[in-house]
């Protein structure tokens, strides 16, 4: 027994036994080729096999059954055996009728048409083989954007990255703000003695003294009217000398002396007792602050009606007993130099160029172009800063 045409055969009934469901496009390609010749040839029904893939038999039952279907709508029965006759010699090389057999090439055999009747249904096929893969579709327009999602729960902490290189050194920073004050240092070893101040007003006059001794003859006063002619007196001693008593006007001059010693000592204890804490003095100069900051116009009002002006240092020493007071109040203070009239060019109130200055570096700089007030930092150095800002209020005497 021939092994390959007994399992060919098997296929071919196989696939007969399969149903076959056209979708509408091979349907209308089916359609418009019946139209076009409803006796085409065996090559045609290759062609046509192709384009719709199915299998030609197949393809030559469906011609069949539209071309019966037609005959039996339109033409008598008489009509119809002999039309049958006539597709059948022209779409089959051999003898026999479609019904019959196929072609010995390519078609599968007929069923025996003895029995008119339908046989039992056959049993349901094993699955065909799944095709191949069609080409990728184009992709579909980009949908809209969905709602958000709710927030993920928070993630586990990952584990602790590498240390990274060292940056590079920064720039150094701006002057900060002045910083709390600190609690108090312990007491400094006694300075050198300072200059001696000015003599002080005079004071109060003192309670009458004890009687001087006699004080030298006046002068001689007009002449009196001529008196009686007295009684002759007894001669008397010999009269001192007419001149001054000079051991007297020593003993004055000493007294004068001594209290001026007194005065300038108790004016020096109340000097040290007025400007302790908050005051410093330098030469005839002292520096005293109330403790409150202000914006420079206003600290500058309350200076002038205290009579004096806001601090002016023009010497290192100077400017070295103004930062005292202003590190003991840990706070910057207002100098009374500005460039308001003429822009970088820094003069006291009374319009004088300065004469000694010491500025940070860098400064004055104008920032923001409204820097024309100057401010004392902590370290002694100076920095142009905005007059609305508000700072120590120190005034000079």
């Amino acid at each position: 027994m021939d092994l390959a045409k007994s399992s060919n055969g098997s296929l071919e009934r196989e696939a007969r036994r399969k149903r076959i469901v056209l979708n509408q496009s091979q349907k209308d390609t089916l359609q418009a080729w019946f139209e076009k010749n409803p006796y085409p040839g065996i090559a045609a029904r290759d062609q046509l096999a192709k384009e719709i893939g199915i299998p030609e038999p197949r393809i030559q039952a469906m011609l069949l059954f539209l071309l019966s279907a037609l005959v039996l709508l339109t033409q008598p029965l008489g009509y119809l055996e002999a039309e049958m006759k006539t597709y059948s010699h022209r779409t089959t090389p051999s003898a026999c009728t479609l019904v019959m057999c196929s072609s010995v090439e390519s078609g599968l055999p007929g069923r025996d048409g003895r029995d008119g009747r339908e046989g039992p249904r056959g049993e349901k096929g094993d699955p065909g083989l799944p095709g191949a893969a069609g080409q990728a579709g184009m992709p579909g327009q980009a949908g809209p954007v969905g709602p958000k999602g709710d927030n993920g729960s928070v993630g586990e902490p990952g584990p602790k990255g590498d240390t990274g290189p060292s940056g590079e050194v920064g720039a150094p920073g701006m002057q900060g703000s002045a910083g709390a004050r600190g609690l108090a240092g312990p007491k400094g070893e006694r300075g050198v003695p300072g200059e001696r101040g000015v003599p002080g007003n005079a004071g109060a006059a003192g309670s009458a003294g004890a009687m001087g001794p006699q004080g030298s003859p006046g002068a001689r006063g007009p002449p009196g009217l001529k008196g009686d002619k007295g009684i002759p007196g007894d001669k008397g001693a010999k009269g001192e000398s007419g001149l001054p008593d000079v051991a007297s006007l020593r003993q004055q001059v000493e007294a004068l002396q001594g209290q001026v010693q007194h005065l300038q000592a108790a004016f020096s204890q109340y000097k040290k007792v007025e400007l302790f804490p908050n005051g410093q003095s330098v030469g005839e100069k002292i520096f005293k602050t109330a403790g409150f900051v202000k914006p420079f116009t206003e600290a500058q009002l309350v200076c002038t009606q205290a009579g004096g002006q806001l601090a002016s240092p023009r010497s290192a020493a100077e400017n070295a007993a103004l930062q005292q007071l202003v590190v003991a109040k840990n706070e910057a203070a207002f100098l009374s130099m500005t460039d308001s009239k003429t822009e970088g060019k820094f003069t006291y109130p009374t319009g004088e160029s300065l004469v000694y200055s010491n500025w940070a570096p860098g400064e004055p700089n104008d920032d923001g172009g409204s820097e024309d007030c100057v401010e004392i930092f902590t370290n002694g150095k100076w920095n142009d800063k905005a007059c609305g800002e508000k700072r120590l209020v120190v005034c000079e005497f």
